[in-house]
């Protein structure tokens, strides 16, 4: 499978782009699925905050990717979620909550996670963010009343983020090795096309 590597700067950049939408919705709470929803969390947390919204990230953690593998598992495993009798089930119920992961591929942890949270917590409304949508056809649907805010990204390649990898140098210069390659790959596609316009 073809893997796409993402810097921090670029992943910063897209979340930045998406906190101007969030902004819109005026979430009172994030929830974060772990492990990837973490860091963008995070950062739209600090971006919330310059634009005067104190908003508190809450943390949830479900696994469907066998890391070992990179496959797919046939169902979400719930690793770590809101107890019930703990601050943050009062702190999300009757809230409006956004919900923060790095990817939606299939949808699977996406959709469990927002049908859980409404049927346990019981939040006023419910937004999501993810800083890569997959332009792909999904396992599962959102409530068409779900905001929803992502940065598409054609095809269906192994998205490989900065904070998943062990050697930060080497991903970097995988991923502008990419870029220089997709620059390239446009710069012939557009060649081509004025050649062929101009011999019509």
């Amino acid at each position: 499978m073809a893997k796409r590597h993402y810097t921090y700067n670029d992943i910063h950049k897209t979340v930045q782009r998406l906190a101007d939408k969030v902004v819109e919705f005026k979430p009172d709470v994030m929830v974060a699925i772990g492990g990837g929803g973490f860091i963008p969390a995070r950062m739209l947390r600090g971006m919330l905050t310059a634009r005067g919204m104190k908003v508190p990230i809450f943390a949830v953690s479900l696994e469907l990717y066998d890391d070992e593998t990179n496959t797919t598992r046939s169902s979400v495993t719930r690793l770590q979620w809101l107890g019930e009798n703990s601050d943050s089930v009062s702190d999300v119920r009757g809230k409006r909550v956004l919900v923060v992961d790095e990817v939606d591929d299939t949808r699977t942890t996406l959709a469990y996670c927002v049908n859980e949270l409404q049927k346990t917590n019981q939040p006023a409304t419910m937004a999501v963010m993810v800083v890569h949508n997959k332009l792909k056809d999904k396992r599962h649907a959102l409530s068409d009343d779900i905001p929803y805010f992502a940065e598409n990204v054609e095809g269906d390649a192994w998205i490989c983020y900065p904070w998943e990898c062990d050697d930060i140098d080497e991903h970097d210069r995988l991923a502008l090795q990419e870029k220089v390659i997709e620059k390239a790959i446009l710069r012939l596609e557009s060649s081509l096309q004025f050649n062929l316009g101009s011999r019509r």
